[in-house]
């Protein structure tokens, strides 16, 4: 008699599943910071001034569900005579469109451990002020702001915005002979005198300026901002204005 053997099979699988998905998120609030320094000469009658200005700038990104955002902050230092140091910054290097604003800060910071008397000169290379009258001020320096891109090497071919509003200035005369410093500071005693001012000074720039005694808006593109001080100093900052009155920009001098 036959016989019919079946062999029944069991197959036991065994299946493992792995996943790793790795998603580079910056974090909010993340901070960068690049550094270059530039090595120039400047050339007076009596001397040649070797000046090295260091920009730095701070890249702060943030980050929300919709948005996303970023601001640079640039600064920019130079060294002056005497142990005095020219400071300049913006509190972006961008303006967006019109009615946007940029906030300009400068100083004269007295780098020496120790006190510094310093005695007033008229060495300008470019004339600044602070304000739309600049014989009320008492700081040794000043702000200007030209449209397009300029250097120390073709500043003096480019004309000035007048970024103040025009005023009739009051008749005013101040003796001052020179700057008592305090030691790692921007605060000094203007001589003759007593008490001690803040070598600082703010600028804002909006995307208006005066000409031909009326408001004229800035044009998209390049824009200069200069510092400069009574012994020689000046220093260079540059923003861009985006978006706003769809013209040509500025063309570049030099």
């Amino acid at each position: 008699m036959g016989r019919t053997l079946v062999f029944g099979t069991v197959a036991l699988v065994i299946v493992a599943l792995a996943a790793a998905l790795v998603l580079p998120i910056g974090a909010p609030g993340a901070t960068s910071t690049t550094s270059t320094t530039v090595a120039s000469s400047t050339s007076t009658s009596s001397s040649t001034i070797t000046t090295y200005t260091t920009v730095s700038t701070y890249s702060t990104t943030s980050y929300s569900t919709t948005t996303y955002t970023t601001i640079n902050h640039e600064n920019t230092s130079v060294d002056s005579q005497h142990g005095l140091q020219l400071r300049l910054s913006l509190n972006a290097n961008e303006m967006v469109g019109e009615g946007g604003s940029i906030l300009v800060n400068a100083s004269e910071f007295n780098s020496q451990s120790g006190p510094n008397n310093v005695t007033k000169s008229d060495q300008w290379l470019v004339q600044t002020t602070l304000g739309a009258c600049p014989n009320v001020y008492v700081q040794p320096f000043g702000v200007a702001v030209y449209a397009g891109y300029y250097t120390s090497q073709n500043v003096s071919q480019g004309a000035q915005l007048q970024i103040f509003p025009i005023t009739a200035c009051p008749m005013f005369l101040r003796l001052v002979t020179g700057y008592e410093f305090q030691p790692s500071s921007d605060l000094a005693t203007v001589l003759p005198g007593s008490g001690t001012t803040p070598m600082t000074g703010s600028v804002d720039i909006n995307s208006t300026y005066a000409a031909l005694g009326q408001s004229t808006p800035l044009l998209p593109g390049t824009y200069t901002v200069v510092a400069a001080d009574e012994w020689g100093a000046i220093a260079f900052l540059y923003f861009q204005l985006v978006g706003g009155i769809a013209t040509p920009s500025p063309q570049t001098a030099g």
